[in-house]
């Protein structure tokens, strides 16, 4: 009798082995030597089966706490990873902050190197020309009060005779530049002028000549058109005067011929009359 509890497949795996494993036993005898066998018979095949049954569950239970241990050992290496991946961007987190960290005192570095001594350089200028500006002012100020008490009003009348005069002299040299420049432009313009005229009188006079040029060549090309037709006349006269002269010709030498001919043949006539006679 097979045990079939346990995990699953393990009757049919029992089974198999009960099918496959043929026991031969020895002829008997009697019935209760026949009964006798089959009971060890039996029990030989129930502890097989107990055997088989074990075995395969400790193997069961040498996959399971494999499979534990594999199970542990994969979410060990799993924590482990993740761990790892925590600790790296724990460690990249701490590059960044540190890097920024660094660039934020090199940069205050630089600026305080460079930059600040610039700026404080600029505002040290801006301030002293502040001050100088206010400084001019306020001695413009002193220079005025000290010049209220060192001069009186004669020297102020005398002082604004002589800025007159100086202003006037300006005015009067200007007024001398703008005359002589004038003048200087009124003689450039009359030198223009006769500039202009000269060259339109020469570019009339080229004109002109050309104009006189192409009208003599004219005039020579109508003398020549006019002499080529009259020896063209000439010639045509000279063909019509020779072809009547030889048709006068032809004809006289064409009569004298026919009076030739007809004395001939009057002259044979008469001689072959005569020979007929």
């Amino acid at each position: 009798m097979a045990i079939t509890h346990g995990y699953p497949g393990a009757g049919e795996q029992v089974r198999e082995r009960e099918s496959s494993q043929v026991v031969v036993l020895p002829p008997v005898e009697s019935k209760s030597g026949l009964k006798c066998q089959l009971t060890k018979l039996r029990q030989i095949q129930v502890n097989a089966a107990r055997t088989e049954f074990n075995l395969g569950l400790q193997k069961l239970r040498d996959t399971h706490v494999r499979n534990e241990e594999q199970r542990h050992e994969a979410l060990i290496k799993e924590q482990n990873r993740v761990r790892k991946r925590e600790a790296k961007q724990e460690r990249i987190r701490l590059k960044h902050y540190h890097a920024t960290k660094i660039q934020a005192l090199i940069r205050s570095f630089f600026v305080r190197a460079f930059v600040l001594p610039s700026v404080l350089e600029t505002k040290a200028t801006a301030e002293l020309k502040r001050s100088r500006v206010a400084l001019s002012e306020t001695m413009l100020c002193l220079h005025q009060n000290i010049h209220d008490l060192a001069f009186i009003e004669q020297d102020r009348c005398v002082s604004a005779t002589r800025i007159q005069a100086w202003w006037r002299g300006v005015f009067a040299k200007r007024i001398v530049a703008i005359i002589s420049l004038r003048i200087h432009l009124f003689k450039m313009g009359k030198r223009m002028d006769q500039a202009a005229t000269r060259i339109a009188a020469y570019h009339r006079g080229q004109q002109a000549r050309m104009g006189c040029t192409r009208l003599r060549l004219e005039r020579e090309k109508r003398m020549q058109q006019a002499n080529k037709k009259k020896e063209a006349q000439m010639i045509r006269a000279i063909i019509k005067v020779q072809s009547h002269i030889r048709r006068r010709m032809a004809m006289k030498n064409i009569q004298v011929r026919r009076e030739a001919l007809s004395k001939e043949l009057e002259g044979e006539a008469g001689t072959t009359s005569e020979a007929l006679d």
